[in-house]
């Protein structure tokens, strides 16, 4: 009987390798490793050019306002209002009929946009309802910042079942009339009839302003702002683009107040904290909070929530980023229009 033919070591090595068909647990758990370790690199990448995206976009929307704020001012030869026209009710309590030219500075500035059908539709009313439509519950994508992933209707509701938000904001230094003072007497929601007037003469709301009385500059002077659509978790006081004019706290506004920069208008019953002077510069956090909080998320102020930079569009139709680290002199210097006051570096 032959002798078996002894195994070489080169040979047994070969074979060993030829029975490896895969990857040993280690080798595996290795490549996952760098997988994740490249995913955990790209990520921030890509959210960064997502977030460039989405600025980009917003920073477009508020160049259309401003066209259209400028649009307005060459025809009417003053800026748009913060309010204008008559309240939802009469003083009787009776509902003002439709029809009434009443509205905000963002209605009032749609026909000068891509908006008029809808202004027209409504016969300039912003509170038109009949039929199943209802104009201020029509949802405008260009009044909507897509980084703010919020809800995008008043009280979490569905769209076009409530008053629909914005992301955007104006000046009341620029669209208001400070010098009126506060239009409330008393203390309470129910006295709503005298925020408005058909009268301009007879609210604080109703600016008067011209190009030519921006004393410091329209490139020195914000006409537009951002804001989160909501900051209470439960969704109220949303920055509705119609507005509610009998309370503040709805209305797509920011720096609310005295041109001195000293006293906060009261927002429907008390005044909100910080929302003029150097105290009123846009907030960096935005959380959600569950009441109103003027030092975290207050819908009376402006928000900063592009990586801790706010899109401000300024009277001369500009657009550029404000730092949420803006100096607060700063700040309120391109809030007022004719201050005599120098806004800097920002």
């Amino acid at each position: 009987m032959a002798a078996a033919e002894p195994v070489s070591k080169g040979k047994t090595r070969m074979n060993r390798r030829a029975c490896r068909l895969g990857f040993t647990l280690v080798e595996l758990l290795v490549v996952i490793a760098i997988i994740g370790a490249l995913v955990g690199l790209l990520l921030p990448a890509v959210q960064t050019a997502r977030e460039a995206g989405r600025r980009s976009m917003c920073s477009n929307h508020m160049k259309q306002l401003g066209l259209a704020h400028q649009s307005y001012h060459d025809a009417n030869r003053r800026v748009p209002r913060a309010w204008y026209g008559p309240g939802w009710k009469n003083p009787d309590g009776s509902l003002v009929a439709y029809g009434s030219k009443r509205g905000t500075a963002f209605w009032e500035m749609m026909p000068f946009s891509e908006q008029t059908a809808l202004y027209d539709r409504a016969s300039g009313d912003t509170f038109f309802a009949a039929s199943g439509f209802v104009a201020h519950n029509t949802q405008i994508p260009s009044f909507l910042c897509p980084t703010d992933q919020r809800t995008r209707v008043h009280a979490n509701q569905t769209p076009g079942a409530g008053q629909s938000l914005s992301n955007y904001a104006i000046n009341f230094q620029v669209s208001g009339r400070p010098e009126f003072g506060d239009n409330v007497v008393g203390t309470s929601c129910n006295s709503a009839q005298i925020y408005t007037a058909s009268d301009p003469a007879q609210t604080n709301l109703s600016a008067t302003m011209t190009f030519k009385s921006f004393t410091d500059g329209t490139s020195k002077t914000l006409a537009f702002g951002e804001k989160y659509r909501v900051c209470r978790a439960d969704g109220f006081f949303g920055n509705m683009w119609s507005g509610t004019p009998w309370d503040m706290r709805y209305h797509p506004i920011f720096a609310y107040g005295n041109r001195a920069g000293s006293t906060a208008f009261l927002n429907c019953a008390a005044p909100d904290h910080n929302n003029v002077g150097p105290n009123s510069k846009p907030q960096a956090a935005g959380q959600l909070v569950t009441v109103m909080d003027a030092n975290v998320c207050s819908n009376m102020r402006t928000q900063a929530f592009h990586l801790g930079t706010m899109t401000a569009g300024f009277a001369d139709g500009s657009v550029r980023s404000l730092n949420a680290n803006i100096d607060g002199t700063a700040w309120w210097a391109l809030c007022t229009p004719s201050g005599g006051d120098t806004a800097g570096d920002f």
